[in-house]
């Protein structure tokens, strides 16, 4: 038994050393959804605009790609610590609901990616009488 749980903790650290990889670093998001609208938030800190995309394929997965650049001014050699990585990263989220494709919005304020994404309405009749032949 205590062999069994000697290989749990070694699968565990291997998970979580891969999973903490400075290479393997993708934006953490949070998806509202909102009655007239999804709302996502995705850590980008240090990102500009000019690298990373959003992008709608299909009509309802929206894509995020980008990419984490390493600071030019800073010798590699002088690394004492690297925790924040760098590299290319891609984002989906599937969406269950029409959406109003030229209303959406993206911005980047303080490290975070805001997309909003409108909601088609839908309006349901309010009802009428329907006569009887």
């Amino acid at each position: 038994m205590a062999h069994d749980s000697e290989i749990f903790r070694r699968m565990r650290r291997t998970f979580d050393d891969f999973f903490n990889d400075p290479c393997y670093r993708k934006p953490a998001i949070d998806v509202y959804n909102k009655s007239d609208e999804y709302v996502l938030h995705a850590d980008v800190p240090g990102i500009r605009k000019s690298d990373v995309s959003v992008e709608l394929v299909g009509d309802s997965n929206l894509v995020i790609e980008g990419e984490f650049k390493p600071y030019k001014d800073l010798n590699k050699n002088d690394l004492v610590v690297n925790e924040r990585g760098c590299g290319k990263f891609r984002r989906e989220v599937l969406l269950s609901c029409d959406l109003q494709v030229d209303k959406m919005s993206a911005v980047i304020e303080n490290g975070v990616l805001e997309v909003r994404l409108p909601k088609v309405s839908h309006k349901s009749p309010t009802g009428r009488k329907i006569e009887i032949d």
